[in-house]
């Protein structure tokens, strides 16, 4: 390499003493912007594996950083404050307006429901006699679950429900479905 060569910024007067510890000299490829650039686009990538928008608060205090980096490279203390000070307004102002309009998203698109929550209203078959008081089995997406009969107000006595009719899940409890037997629609003449 070239002895005239000189980096636009040289880390080794600023980290000099891990230079002595790994006695090595410091040189760098990359301009100092380009590495918070990356740092920045590394940390959007993680956010979008982990829920709750702190990675990309630390994206924005380096997105800072990285303008300042650009506009004067050898001012690495402020840049490292400036990152600080970034990602600390940005989880101060960012991180809350975005949790907000996520939660808004998912309330408007019903909710987000898992496993058990969201076979609630949906219709299963009976592939074990549900007696009026004892528990039968119930098929749904190819599993099947246990399932017991709903109690209802009305003055129709409980019947036992027969292999091959449709129920709909009302609630669960634990891993017992509750369900009610499928009213069927007949046309009136």
């Amino acid at each position: 390499m070239d002895k005239s060569y000189v980096p636009p910024f040289d880390f080794s007067k600023h980290l000099h003493i891990f230079g002595r510890f790994l006695n090595c000299n410091f040189v760098w490829i990359m301009d100092l912007w380009l590495i918070w650039m990356l740092a920045a686009l590394l940390l959007f990538l993680v956010e979008i594996f982990t829920p709750g928008f702190a990675a990309a608060c630390l994206s924005i205090g380096c997105l800072f950083s990285c303008v300042l980096a650009a506009v004067a490279p050898d001012t690495l203390n402020w840049q490292i404050g400036l990152f600080v000070v970034g990602s600390l307004l940005s989880f101060i102002f960012v991180r809350p307006f975005a949790l907000k309009v996520l939660s808004r998203r998912a309330e408007r698109k019903g909710g987000y429901k898992s496993n058990m929550e969201s076979l609630i209203g949906r219709e299963a078959t009976v592939v074990e006699m549900i007696p009026a008081e004892d528990v039968g089995r119930v098929k749904i997406d190819g599993d099947e679950w246990q399932a017991v009969l709903a109690r209802e107000d009305d003055n129709e006595p409980r019947r036992d429900i027969q292999v091959g009719e449709k129920v709909i899940i009302v609630s669960y409890d634990s891993i017992i479905l509750t369900v009610k037997t499928k009213k069927s629609e007949t046309p009136t003449a």
